[in-house]
C-alpha cells in the first residue's frame, strides 16, 4: 500500500474527454494505400467527390497521424472555396478544430468550430449544428469552463432530440459525465453513464462502449474500487486496440497504470504508463502526455526520487499552461507542493497548495479543492499551527462528505429519462448561474459595508483626535 506521502498527493487524474463517440474513425477509406497511390485515386473523381473524400480521409488519419489529417482537411477546405461547396467547407472547419483540439491550440479549434457552426446553420445542417456544439462544450471544458460546456452540451443534445438520433445523445452524454465527475458529483455522473451505455449497446456502437467502460472505469477508481475500475479499463483498451485507435488505446494504457499505482503497485504502474508515453507523443497529444508525465512523476516520488519527480512535474506543469488546462495546472501544483512537502519545504509547500486551491475554486473542481485542503491542514499542522490546520480539515471534511456516495448510492443504474435531460441541464446551468450571481452579489455588499464602516471610523478617529 502507498505511505503517507502518496495519501496526501492529489489523486492523477484520468482524463475523460470521450471523443471518439462523436468523432469515429470511418471504416478505411483507402485502407493502408500509399500518399502516392491516394493521390493517384483522387484524380479520377470530380472536384466534391474529391472534397467529399478529402474530409473522410482527415477523419480516418486523425487518431494515427495529426499532420496527415490536418493537411487532408485544409486541402477539402481550399477546394471547397474554390467551387463555393458550403458543405464541404464547414466540415473540412470541423475537422481542422478537432486536430486543433486534440494538437492542444484551443483558441484555434474555438475559432474554426465557430466558423463551422456558422456554415452549417447557414445550411440548416442540424446534425452538422450538434456536432459543433458538442466540440465546442470540449474545448470550454477542457479550460475549465464548466457551465459554459453545459450549456453547449444542452444544445447539441437539444438537435439530436429534433433529428431522433439516439446515438448522438449517448455522445454527448460522455462529455456530460466528464464535467460532473470533475465537479465531484459521482451520482450523477454514474447515471448518465449508465444511460449513455444502454443506448451504445442497443446500437452495438463500438466505439461508444469502449468510451463507456472507461468512464466507468473513472467512477470506480474515484470511490477507490480499483479492482472494478481495472476490469472497466481492460475491456476499454481490448476494444481499443481492436480499432487500432492509437489516442485511447494510451489512454487507457494510462488509466490501468494509475490504478495500479493506487494499489500500491509501482512496478506494474511504471510498465502501463511507459508504454502510454510514447504514443501520445508519437501522436502530439499534448493534453495526454501532461497527464502522464505528472503520473509517471508521482510513481518516482512514491519510490523515493524527489528529484525525478520534480523534472517530470515541471515537464508537466509546462505543458498545461501552455494548454491553459487550468484543472491540469492545479493537479500538478499540488503534487509539486506535496513533493516539497516530503521533503519538509513546509513553507514553499504551502506557496503551491494555496496557488493550486485558487485555480481548483475558480472553476469548481471539489476533488482537487479537497486534496489541497488536506494538504494545508497537514502543512500547517507540521508548522504546529492547529487553528489553521483545523480549518483546512473542516472544509477538506465538507467537501469529502459532499463526494461520498457511499455503495448503496454509487451501485444505483437509475437515469434521467432521455425526454428530461435538456430541461435538466438547463435548469442545473440556471441554478449554477444563480448561485454565482448571488456569491457575487454577497461580497458585493460586504465590500460596500467594509468601505462604509472604514469611513465612519475615520470620520470618527477624525472628530476625537481633534476633540483633544
Amino acid at each position: 500500500m502507498m505511505n503517507s506521502s502518496a495519501r496526501i498527493r492529489i489523486s492523477v487524474s484520468i482524463s475523460i474527454i470521450l471523443l471518439m463517440a462523436v468523432w469515429q474513425i470511418p471504416t478505411p477509406l483507402f485502407g493502408q494505400d500509399s500518399l502516392p497511390a491516394i493521390e493517384k485515386r483522387l484524380s479520377k473523381f470530380s472536384d466534391a467527390k474529391r472534397i467529399e473524400m478529402l474530409n473522410e480521409l482527415s477523419k480516418q488519419y486523425r487518431s494515427n497521424n495529426r499532420d496527415r489529417a490536418m493537411t487532408f482537411a485544409r486541402r477539402a477546405l481550399a477546394l471547397s472555396y474554390k467551387i463555393g461547396n458550403k458543405h464541404g467547407e464547414a466540415l473540412a472547419h470541423k475537422n481542422i478544430g478537432i486536430v486543433q483540439f486534440f494538437t492542444g491550440a484551443m483558441d484555434s479549434a474555438l475559432a474554426s468550430y465557430k466558423q463551422a457552426q456558422a456554415l452549417f446553420t447557414q445550411l440548416k445542417d442540424i446534425q452538422g449544428q450538434s456536432s459543433c456544439y458538442n466540440n465546442i462544450g470540449l474545448v470550454q471544458q477542457e479550460i475549465g469552463n464548466y457551465d459554459e460546456a453545459l450549456a453547449n452540451y444542452q444544445r447539441s443534445v437539444d438537435c439530436d432530440y429534433k433529428l431522433g438520433d439516439e446515438l448522438g445523445v449517448a455522445s454527448t452524454l460522455d462529455n456530460i459525465i466528464a464535467v460532473y465527475k470533475y465537479r465531484g458529483e459521482y451520482a450523477l455522473a454514474l447515471k448518465f453513464s449508465h444511460q449513455a451505455l444502454a443506448i451504445n449497446t442497443k446500437y452495438n456502437n463500438t466505439y461508444g462502449i469502449m468510451a463507456q467502460c472507461n468512464a466507468l472505469g473513472v467512477l470506480y477508481e474515484a470511490q477507490n474500487q480499483y479492482d472494478d475500475a481495472l476490469i472497466q479499463y481492460e475491456k476499454a483498451l481490448k476494444l481499443a486496440r481492436q480499432l487500432n485507435d492509437i489516442r485511447n488505446t494510451a489512454l487507457y494504457l494510462h488509466n490501468i497504470g494509475v490504478s495500479y499505482f493506487k494499489k500500491g503497485d509501482n512496478s506494474t504502474a511504471l510498465d502501463f504508463m511507459n508504454q502510454a508515453l510514447p504514443m501520445s507523443q508519437e501522436i502530439g497529444d499534448k493534453a495526454e502526455v501532461a497527464f502522464i508525465l505528472n503520473s509517471i512523476a508521482s510513481v518516482y516520488e512514491e519510490q523515493g526520487n524527489p528529484t525525478k519527480a520534480n523534472e517530470l512535474y515541471f515537464q508537466s506543469l509546462k505543458l498545461s499552461e501552455e494548454l491553459d488546462d487550468k484543472r491540469k495546472i492545479a493537479q500538478t501544483l499540488t503534487n509539486i507542493g506535496a513533493n516539497l512537502l516530503a521533503e519538509n519545504n513546509i513553507v514553499k509547500a504551502i506557496e503551491y497548495f494555496e496557488q493550486s486551491l485558487d485555480i481548483a475554486e475558480s472553476i469548481d473542481a471539489k476533488e482537487e479543492a479537497m486534496t489541497n485542503f488536506q494538504n494545508l491542514s497537514l502543512s500547517y499542522a507540521s508548522m504546529k499551527d492547529f487553528k489553521k490546520a483545523s480549518s483546512y480539515m473542516d472544509s477538506y471534511a465538507r467537501i469529502s462528505k459532499m463526494l461520498n456516495l457511499g455503495p448503496e448510492g454509487f451501485g444505483s443504474s437509475d437515469s434521467i429519462s432521455t425526454g428530461s435531460l435538456t430541461a435538466f441541464l438547463a435548469s442545473d446551468i440556471s441554478s449554477r448561474k444563480s448561485m454565482k450571481a448571488q456569491n457575487e452579489g454577497f461580497i458585493r455588499l460586504w465590500f460596500i459595508l467594509f468601505i462604509c464602516s472604514s469611513l465612519v471610523s475615520a470620520v470618527l478617529l477624525f472628530f476625537l483626535l481633534r476633540k483633544k
